[in-house]
């Protein structure tokens, strides 16, 4: 992540200045190691450069001093680390920007100077989501560097309350798991908690919770990809229909691709999922010609399919970019996933952004 020493840390206090020059040797040995990027203003480059002698240090804040007239916060950078001379944390927001300006003192152990971590709900996902930076940075010759956390599903919430009691800089990706159009985040569901857990670090940690703006990862998997892979073919017909009959993702945001759309209480008792269920199925004119919606709700046994899924596709997809360079492969993304991989690519630039791995003269 990019951080940023601001001219508030010069002082003559000879407390503060024990403890600013370990802050800033911390961040001269996590930008030497490629884990963040550094940046400040020059005074206080000048400064700390006379101040701490070992020999990191010296390296680092005299090249920063060498390159400051090229130096500055990267427009693509959204959301970066301010350290100053304050007492305690304060978030900024403006104009598309966020700055997380920090005390000194969240650097003094270098325990927390580590690289950022990424929290997911399952290790798939980041292999997922690494492809899409890979993707969002294309051709801009910028550098990352992560530390992946599992977070076990339902276990999500405790996973970012647990890493940031040892971490100070993470983000991490939830999905909602909503089924149609107008639901609700469910109390206790995985995203609800992750969000209990998200207000509850604010004030201690630089953190950003993303929250995908639909029901699962798979939805944003580009779709004339999957569609080419090896499936099923009545499968791929009933998935293929309602991406056809998808406007601005009314269907294809909230479809669960893994296991379709069953016969549950929940279905019956929902009306705005149930007329979700029946605009899927209208799609589908093999299913439509085999009996009209309310007689395929009335034959189904409980828990039985009223429209198919796919599958599993998540995998297929990691090995597809794998085998195929994301940035050389052209595919095809419907608008609210092309939002999705932009904002996604955007947080996990802004909380991997780090110094390229080649030596400091």
């Amino acid at each position: 992540m990019l951080i940023y020493l601001t001219n508030s840390l010069i002082t003559n206090n000879y407390d503060d200045i024990t403890l600013i020059k370990k802050c800033v040797r911390n961040l001269c040995i996590a930008y030497e190691e490629s884990k963040h990027l550094l940046l400040g203003d020059y005074e206080v480059l000048n400064w700390a450069c006379h101040l701490i002698q070992d020999e990191t240090s010296q390296l680092v804040l005299n090249k920063l001093i060498q390159e400051y007239s090229l130096s500055s916060i990267p427009r693509n950078i959204t959301e970066y680390i301010e350290v100053g001379n304050w007492q305690e944390k304060d978030k900024i927001e403006s104009e598309g920007i966020v700055i997380h300006r920090v005390p000194f003192s969240f650097f003094v152990d270098s325990g927390f100077c580590q690289k950022s971590c990424v929290i997911v709900e399952d290790e798939n996902d980041y292999g997922f989501y690494e492809h899409i930076l890979k993707w969002f940075i294309a051709g801009r010759g910028y550098n990352y560097n992560f530390k992946c956390i599992q977070g076990g599903g339902t276990n999500m919430g405790r996973t970012i309350s647990t890493t940031l009691e040892n971490e100070n800089i993470a983000v991490a990706f939830v999905d909602t798991d909503i089924r149609f159009p107008g639901e609700r985040i469910k109390v206790n569901s995985t995203c609800y908690n992750c969000q209990q857990a998200a207000r509850a670090v604010e004030s201690s940690s630089v953190f950003h919770l993303h929250v995908l703006n639909l029901h699962e990862i798979e939805n944003i998997l580009p779709f004339d990809i999957i569609i080419g892979l090896d499936w099923n073919q009545e499968d791929i017909k009933h998935f293929q229909y309602l991406i056809d009959a998808d406007e601005n993702g009314n269907i294809m945001r909230f479809f669960d691709i893994k296991k379709g759309i069953k016969k549950t209480n929940e279905l019956i008792d929902s009306e705005d999922y149930l007329q979700f269920a029946q605009q899927c199925y209208l799609a589908n004119p093999q299913l439509t010609s085999e009996m009209d919606f309310d007689a395929r709700m009335d034959i189904t046994d409980d828990k039985g399919i009223i429209y198919p899924g796919l599958g599993r596709p998540l995998t297929k997809i990691i090995d597809y970019f794998h085998a195929h360079d994301i940035t050389l492969t052209p595919f095809t993304l419907l608008p609210f996933q092309e939002e999705e991989w932009n904002n996604i690519g955007q947080n996990l630039l802004n909380y991997g952004f780090s110094r390229s791995m080649e030596a400091i003269n």
